[in-house]
């Protein structure tokens, strides 16, 4: 048994070393990846929010007539003491319109007050303006109104023996 050790120990040291003619060799350290350049995804810029088409401070003085053509018939009407007051609720905000008597005894609207629809959301603000332009009638979704029939007439002139309104006296 000591005589197959030894010769495994002999073994493993000639295997060791080398002939002697081979010059020896240096070892180069790897070399070190490149780093990677940062990957920058691109990422579209938001759209800006439209421009709203009105602004409260253009609607107020405004007739309720008029406000009920540019938003439409409000969600309800509650009438105060010396006020009018308009309500429209969508799921974004709520705005309130107060329309009061000017000088002339006209209702004219006044006031405008609007909140976020749900005030326990995280954000519960929102622009007054952005709110109104919320409720605006877009016109664009409306159908057409059938267009008016002109019957034409020939024009009247002192020229001409007919006169297109002939029961009608010249003035």
């Amino acid at each position: 048994m000591r005589k197959i050790v030894l010769l495994l120990s002999v073994l493993l040291v000639a295997g060791c070393g080398g002939a002697g003619d081979e010059p020896p060799v240096s070892e180069v350290p790897p070399e070190e990846p490149a780093p990677e350049a940062a990957v920058q995804v691109a990422v579209p810029e938001p759209e800006p929010e439209p421009e709203p088409l009105f602004r409260i401070e253009n609607i107020v003085g405004l007739s309720p007539h008029t406000v009920e053509d540019i938003l439409g018939a409000p969600e309800v009407v509650r009438h105060e003491k010396d006020a009018r007051v308009w309500m429209y609720k969508n799921s974004n905000c709520v705005i309130h319109l107060y329309f009061y008597e000017n000088e002339l005894g006209d209702l004219v609207l006044d006031y405008v007050d609007s909140m976020a629809a749900d005030l326990s959301a995280p954000n519960p603000t929102v622009s007054g303006d952005a709110c109104l332009d919320s409720f605006v009638i877009k016109r664009e979704m409306l159908p057409e109104a059938p267009a008016r029939k002109i019957n034409p007439q020939s024009p009247s002139s002192a020229y001409s023996d007919t006169d297109p309104e002939p029961d009608t006296p010249d003035n």
